[in-house]
């Protein structure tokens, strides 16, 4: 308990006195366009899209597919038509009315065996330039096949696609004459196991697998299963060269003596372009899994990430591999590698556990853009979230080095045009290689390059590396990525990801200063362009809905464009402010009052189903806002605004006046320019008719509830809605309740309240307490603003919230007249731990 607790107060006293940047990520006088989505339509068929690829104009997004039909349910009814892809839907016509559809006919799977064992492989293919969907291809097979790497080139062989992942039964692929290739995992023995998935109803045993395919028709050059194992094994992230070999990266792990201990171990792999056998193959047993791969066809290297721990973490049972070059209990791995034959030129770790299980955002590896210079950017999640909140990057192998009279020469002071040799040595000096103990050390680079520095409650790390020499250059703090996009001027890269506003689910929503809204308490969208000399934000976007919106992966093309894909619950979904869509399902009516809410009915809607999207991003072409007069750059990097008159400009997203926060799930804001044009302003209903708590907007009478977990929810009998007695507060009838308050706050439904009508009141004794998230605080006529030009940086700043029992305004009153300097903040931090060292010793 003091352990966690002490981790707690670190990271307070971190986000409390680290000098955070005000003056990055605010270059928001013009923001780039978004032009078109595609998307998933039909509620028979699932997508969880995984990975992206772009060759020539055709964008390709895989991921897990399935029809949501099964035999035996009593409802079931074959369909041809199980999961079409429909697009473009654009600003013109936000809900496809024109758009066109592709559709996939799938095989209904049982759910015996769970509803896991559903899934196929499957690649959605879309024209870049109009955004119609040309193709859907499928890989199928009994049991769960689970893709994680997606990779497209034209080489000379043809214009190549890879695939991989891990698979629980068989997997097939069809051929361009008409036969079928099928593989079969290694421990189904023809027993029930055989479509048996970790996810079903027991464990089941995956090997990993890679395609080769045409990626003009999808037909498959081969399938191979690799690497097998007795308990889990994949070939996660895949890349192609100009022959059409490919490479790939991954894990495989077995239950190995007595106790059946799980070991893993990373690898990376060559295979053969015309038969997928194994050219060389390099087991890292320093590694708990090996992630994603890079080829680099100038000097015919590889560049990978990895994990000292396949399980993220430390604990009993899941004990993390030993590495040389690691200094901490679990580490994040970058390598380059040589192509020819897998031998490894140089490491570098750095303190943290990036994560395997690729339902998260598991960052990315990507090569600079030759005009930005041999350099290389990684992107690892949970990097630089550490408790003593700055970790160094000089860490790794040794540098090759030139020694003459006891001095070592490193090679990033030699030539950083290419890896040096014994002969870029002076005459009468000696060649010492990487890796050796005699080299030089990393740590004596002292770059001061680092992560963890300066941002507030971030949980990753974007690190930009030279490529020959593994020189760190820079760390740039942000949330979890799930891809990298440099920039066609290699002035810049874009990296986009998920964020929760809500604290719970993840560190927060800041991009240092910059804080993004809340999507309804789910995940947003952003698109940060980070800067590639200094690392620092210019300016990040975000988009979303009220449903469930993940961005898995984005490529780039030669034209700037940068295209996104992955999954969403959300019906409407405001794409950075420039594109409004809305997914109306085969099959589904029209949920609304169609002729409110721009013509698409209403915007605070879900999908029936998970449904698939990809989306265009025109991020070399910025333009001005719509409701901004004029603009300037402070300093040149904070944007200075001048918004019309009848407008409101609210993180960064132009609203009309009398506009909703209906997107967010709050349909009690409105943009009222009277009271403030750059935050949301209650709605006059508020105080009437509806309350504002906890940045949620509750109708009359309703009740507050606790969610115990997934499938418990708890209804207070007390707290309630009275906008005529408390509209920003939980109300309770003094009359008849009275709140059940213990040391730790006030007690959590069902245990909340005490009816004072009983003769004898009692309570029960949990802990848990209600929790505070930090939220906006809306536009009120007590805190409307001077005037509407806009002197400060264009963002919303949150405000902490207070317990149900003290109004947010004395709270931030109190908090005003009680600032704290560092030796403040770290007594006061060293106080509350030894008390509660002597309360729990």
């Amino acid at each position: 308990m003091v352990k966690y607790l002490q981790r707690v107060l670190d990271l307070f006293m971190t986000t409390q006195i680290n000098d955070v940047p005000t003056d990055t990520y605010q270059q928001t006088c013009e923001l780039p366009p978004f032009e078109w989505a595609a998307y998933g339509t039909r509620v028979t068929g699932r997508m969880y899209t995984r990975r992206a690829a772009l060759l020539g104009d055709s964008l390709y997004a895989t991921g897990y597919l399935k029809s949501t039909g099964a035999p035996d349910k009593e409802d079931f009814e074959e369909v041809e038509d199980d999961f079409g892809v429909s697009g473009p839907f654009t600003s013109e016509d936000p809900t496809g009315t024109d758009a066109v559809q592709v559709v996939k006919d799938l095989v209904s799977y049982t759910t015996e065996h769970g509803s896991y064992a559903q899934y196929e492989v499957g690649v959605v293919k879309i024209n870049v330039i109009s955004g119609e969907p040309d193709d859907i291809f499928v890989y199928y097979g009994e049991g769960q096949d689970e893709t994680a790497g997606l990779a497209t080139k034209a080489t000379s062989i043809g214009n190549v696609m890879a695939i991989s992942g891990h698979f629980v039964g068989s997997l097939s692929a069809d051929h361009s004459d008409g036969t079928t290739s099928t593989i079969y995992n290694s421990n189904t023995n023809g027993t029930a196991d055989f479509v048996q998935h970790p996810n079903a109803i027991k464990n089941g045993f995956d090997d990993g697998f890679v395609i080769s395919a045409d990626a003009d028709t999808g037909d498959a050059k081969w399938i191979i299963a690799h690497p097998k194992s007795n308990k889990d094994a994949q070939t996660v992230g895949v890349d192609v060269d100009t022959d059409g070999n490919i490479y790939g990266a991954g894990y495989v792990c077995n239950t190995e003596g007595a106790d059946e201990a799980v070991i893993c171990d990373g690898f990376v792999a060559k295979f053969d372009a015309g038969d997928g056998s194994i050219v060389w193959e390099q087991m890292f047993e320093d590694l708990g899994a090996a992630m994603w791969i890079a080829y680099d066809e100038s000097d015919e290297s590889l560049y990978v990430t990895g994990t000292t721990s396949y399980f993220g973490e430390s604990s009993e049972g899941k004990v993390p591999k030993e590495n040389t070059y690691c200094k901490h209990e679990i580490c994040a791995v970058t390598m380059r590698l040589s192509a020819d034959d897998g031998s490894t030129d140089w490491v570098r770790t750095t303190n943290g556990s990036p994560r395997w299980n690729f339902f998260d955002q598991s960052g990315d590896i990507s090569l600079a853009n030759d005009l930005d210079g041999p350099y290389i950017y990684v992107a690892l999640d949970d990097v630089g979230e550490d408790v003593e909140g700055v970790i160094s990057l000089d860490e790794g192998s040794s540098y090759a080095a030139c020694s003459s009279d006891g001095k070592l020469t490193p090679e990033y002071e030699i030539d950083t045009t290419k890896l040096i040799t014994a002969d870029d040595c002076p005459e009468g000096s000696i060649f010492v290689k990487r890796g050796q103990d005699s080299g030089f050390s990393a740590a004596n680079a002292a770059t001061n390059a680092k992560c963890g520095q300066g941002h507030e409650s971030v949980d990753a790390c974007i690190i930009k590396y030279h490529k020959y020499t593994g020189l760190p250059i820079w760390g740039s703090n942000i949330h979890p990525v799930a891809a990298l996009i440099p920039s066609v001027d290699g002035k810049s890269i874009m990296a986009t990801g998920w964020y929760w506003a809500n604290s719970k689910n993840s560190m927060g929503h800041h991009f240092d200063s910059v804080a993004l809204p809340d999507y309804n308490s789910i995940e947003g969208v952003y698109n940060a362009k980070i800067n590639t000399e200094s690392g620092e934000g210019e300016y990040v976007m975000h988009s979303g809905g009220v449903g469930k919106t993940r961005v898995y992966d984005a490529v780039g093309n030669d034209k700037g464009d940068v295209f996104m894909v992955g999954y969403t619950q959300s019906a409407v979904i405001d794409w950075g402010g420039t594109l409004q869509t809305k997914i109306i399902e085969e099959g589904e009516d029209q949920n609304d009052d169609v002729g409110t809410a721009f013509q698409m009915g209403k915007v605070s809607s879900n999908t029936a189903e998970y449904q698939f999207f990809a989306v265009k991003l025109a991020a070399e072409s910025p333009a001005p806002l719509s409701c901004v007069e004029s603009c300037t750059l402070e300093g040149n990097s904070v944007a200075k605004s001048v918004i019309e008159s009848e407008s409101c400009l609210i993180d960064n997203v132009c609203y009309e006046e009398g506009d909703t926060a209906e997107i967010f799930g709050r349909t009690c804001l409105v943009c009222n320019p009277g009271m403030s044009q750059t935050e949301w302003s209650l709605a006059d209903t508020v105080g009437e008719l509806e309350c504002f708590i906890d940045n949620v907007c509750y109708d009359m009478d309703s009740y507050y509830t606790f969610r115990e977990s997934r499938s418990k929810i708890h209804t207070s009998s007390c707290q309630h809605c009275n906008p005529a007695m408390s509209s920003t507060e939980w109300y309770v009838d003094p009359v008849n309740f009275e709140l059940n308050i213990t040391s730790d706050g006030v007690v959590e439904p069902p245990y909340d309240c005490m009816d004072l009508t009983e003769e004898n009141t009692t309570s029960t004794e949990p802990t848990n307490t209600v929790a505070a998230p930090s939220v906006p605080e809306p536009a009120t006529p007590e805190n409307k603003p001077a005037s509407t030009s806009t002197d400060e940086p264009v963002t919303t700043v949150d405000e902490p919230v207070t317990s149900v029992d003290e109004p947010a305004t004395s709270l931030k009153n109190k908090a005003s007249n009680h600032a704290c300097d560092e030796s403040s903040l770290t007594s006061i931090a060293k106080l509350i731990l030894s008390l509660v060292t002597v309360t729990f010793f």
